[in-house]
């Protein structure tokens, strides 16, 4: 297909019909030829077009932006984005859950989504972008949503406000999208400047015990839920502020965090060769391994025996 290089961006009218383009047309915003429509219409704050959105299963072809977009996907998230590094070479990088991923002006490039995925998309106008990120973000650059969000923890909370505002009709929150799209474009910004130079704060304080205190009872014992208020008591802070500080670094509830912690675990014992699918769900934690298949097409959009390792086939002369 050839590659398609307009300005780039969302539709005329995704809500399913016919229409004329919305009040940021003046940007020259369009699919990729060939995309499947989406359902919403970007909304338009300062500077910043924002795009909640549930993907369904779409290619969009090569193509290339007039500005930058800012990405962020959540579990599931399955698929492959493409593209042309500035020295000319041909990248390629696996779609998953909780990333967050920047792509500057004038980068050729294609995604393919293979299963349904939830995703904000956040297209800014170049000249809002500071200097220090144009110079460190030449190419193609993605982090984990728990790296963005350690650097800048209200990332999580803006992203969540989001992602509810965009299941409300259009005409009623447009307004507060575009508010909470706007600050959360400038943050994001903020903290890919912040990561790309090397001046990511650590984690502090109470952080890094609450996720190793979840996984210890994991460990301890699997498939039972987390007890977050003893678990809150034992490190000495409130329920409620335990929840805050688990959906801060991880960007998920404390409960999705042991589920992926799991899902992760399982796929790693698969992996190794010295679990089956019944093994490794037990020793992950999960019920049965009909709960571990369920999980792991949520996350990965794959069955568990695709994690198992390749026998060689029979040598042919």
């Amino acid at each position: 297909m050839d590659e398609f290089n307009p300005q780039y961006a969302a539709m005329p009218d995704n809500a399913g019909g016919a229409g004329t383009p919305n009040n940021a047309s003046h940007l020259g915003l369009v699919l990729p030829q060939g995309a499947k429509p989406l359902r919403r219409r970007i909304v338009w704050g300062v500077g910043v077009g924002i795009l909640a959105e549930r993907l369904g299963v779409n290619v969009w072809a090569k193509h290339s932006h007039a500005h930058w977009q800012i990405v962020i996907t959540f579990s599931p998230a399955v698929g492959e984005i493409a593209w042309n590094s500035p020295s000319g070479k041909n990248e390629r990088q696996q779609i998953s859950g909780s990333q967050v991923w920047i792509i500057p002006p004038g980068l050729s490039h294609s995604i393919r989504w293979l299963v349904p995925a939830d995703a904000i998309f956040l297209y800014v106008e170049p000249d809002r972008i500071p200097a220090k990120l144009r110079d460190h973000c030449p190419d193609f650059t993605a982090y984990s949503l728990t790296q963005v969000v350690a650097a800048q923890p209200s990332i999580a909370d803006l992203c969540s406000d989001l992602r509810d505002l965009c299941q409300q009709p259009e005409d009623v929150v447009n307004w507060r999208i575009a508010g909470a799209g706007t600050l959360l474009a400038a943050i994001l910004i903020e903290s890919h400047a912040t990561l790309a130079t090397g001046g990511l704060r650590p984690l502090a304080g109470v952080a890094p015990q609450i996720l190793e205190k979840m996984k210890e009872h994991v460990a301890k014992h699997g498939n039972e839920r987390v007890p977050v208020r003893t678990l809150a008591r034992n490190l000495g802070i409130s329920s409620r502020h335990f929840r805050r500080i688990v959906r801060q670094i991880t960007g998920t509830s404390p409960q999705e965090f042991v589920i992926l912690f799991k899902v992760q675990t399982a796929k790693t014992l698969l992996q190794s060769g010295t679990h089956n699918v019944s093994e490794a769900a037990r020793a992950a934690g999960f019920s049965d391994p009909a709960h571990l298949n369920r999980r792991m097409q949520a996350t990965y959009g794959v069955s568990p025996k695709a994690f198992l390792p390749r026998m060689p086939g029979p040598f042919r002369a």
